[in-house]
Parts: structure tokens; sequence; C-alpha cells
């Protein structure tokens, strides 16, 4: 068993390449290609990452130092991803709250409760 095979970017980059060389470029223009594709999904599978961990943990995608931030940008994005972690918890609470009373509700009722998927 191969891992390659069950790595999604990797999967990506083979496509890109295979199609690259369908259409008729050399082999090192094709791997470029492929290279370009399997950057945007990995950078895709990190993003999506961060915004499901991330910001909930109240941590920012990318540190100051790689996007050369003075001190006052830095803090002012720690601050703001901050508030996008408390946001998103007051959410979650808020749907908690909604979700216990269409439960209570419907017990009280006699009907079936209703649950919501995410």
């Amino acid at each position: 068993m191969r891992a390659r095979r069950l790595h999604p970017e990797v999967a990506a980059k083979e496509t890109a390449k295979a199609a690259a060389l369908a259409e008729g470029a050399d082999g090192k223009a094709a791997s470029a290609a492929g290279d370009k594709a399997y950057r945007g999904a990995m950078r895709a599978m990190q993003d999506g990452f961060w915004r499901s961990v991330g910001i909930p943990c109240a941590l920012a995608r990318i540190g100051p130092a790689r996007r050369r931030l003075t001190r006052a940008e830095w803090h002012a994005e720690k601050a703001g991803v901050a508030a996008a972690a408390v946001a998103l918890q007051v959410a979650d609470v808020a749907r908690a709250e909604a979700d216990a009373a269409r439960h209570e509700a419907a017990t009280v009722s006699g009907a079936a409760p209703v649950t919501r998927r995410r």
C-alpha cells in the first residue's frame, strides 16, 4: 500500500501534470504545472484546517515575521482573530440553546424531537 495514492494533494499534482502532458507540454512545463496544483491544493487544505481549528483557538494563520508586520499590526491581527474566536463560541452557544429549546418544546408538545444536522 502506498500512502501517496491516498494524498489528495498528490492526486491534484498528478492530474494537472497528466493534463499538461495531454495538451502537448514538455516534461518540465508539465512538472511545473503539477507543482503549482500541489501547492494550491496544500494551501487550500491548510486554510481549511485553520478555519476549523485555528480560528476557534484564536491562532493566526501566518505569523508576523513572514509578512514583516510591525508589532502594532501583529497585535491588531491577534485581537481580530481572538474576536472571531469569541464570535464563533457565542454562535455555538446560541445554536446549542436553540436546539435545546426546540427539543424541549417538542417534548412538551408530545411531538418527536427535532434535531439539526451540522
